[in-house]
């Protein structure tokens, strides 16, 4: 066995710690009140070893009792904190601890907490109304995700929607005024 196959072993059995039911090598979910929650650990041969990245992907259904249409937020440790690397280097089996330890740290110190945090389309709305919430996410365009999020806002109370729709669409024209002063 590889080492890249060892760490995959390893991560699986984080991913059963973590809640996660394993769904293959590198790839395991949990369901989430209305939704569900993937994590994939992506292990690329390079010449030297593999690169090694962590993502994380939360899905809703656009209206609450119909699954067909479902929106997406992808976001990986170093897009919540840029202090943690891309990807990791996984050079053979004497580097598989220092990797393991780096997966299970990013887990535990960012995606863990903005797992717990957006486990519901409420909980994830309240969020993406932080700051600097979109560029924490992996997208093409920096609106992208608080457009998915006024889909969710059906999930909302009734008396709720209204403000939160306006607070991301606030968001979205004042992003879209910075972007175009500086284009």
């Amino acid at each position: 066995m590889s080492a890249a196959d060892d760490l995959l072993d390893a991560f699986q059995s984080f991913c059963t710690r973590w809640g996660f039911e394993v769904a293959s090598p590198g790839e395991a979910l949990r369901d989430i009140p209305y939704g569900r929650q993937r994590l994939h650990l992506h292990v690329q041969p390079r010449q030297f070893g593999w690169q090694v990245g962590l993502t994380e992907r939360t899905s809703f259904p656009v209206k609450p009792d119909v699954d067909e249409y479902v929106c997406s937020f992808r976001t990986s440790p170093h897009s919540l904190n840029p202090s943690w690397p891309l990807a990791w280097k996984l050079t053979g089996p004497a580097s598989l601890p220092r990797v393991s330890e780096g997966i299970q740290r990013a887990y535990a110190e960012e995606l863990g907490p903005f797992l717990e945090q957006t486990r519901t389309p409420d909980g994830l709305l309240r969020w993406l109304r932080e700051a600097d919430a979109p560029l924490r996410l992996i997208s093409p365009s920096i609106t992208r995700p608080l457009r998915r999020g006024l889909w969710l806002t059906d999930h909302l109370p009734v008396q709720e929607r209204a403000a939160v729709r306006h607070d991301l669409r606030e968001k979205i024209l004042l992003i879209e005024q910075v972007m175009n002063r500086n284009s």
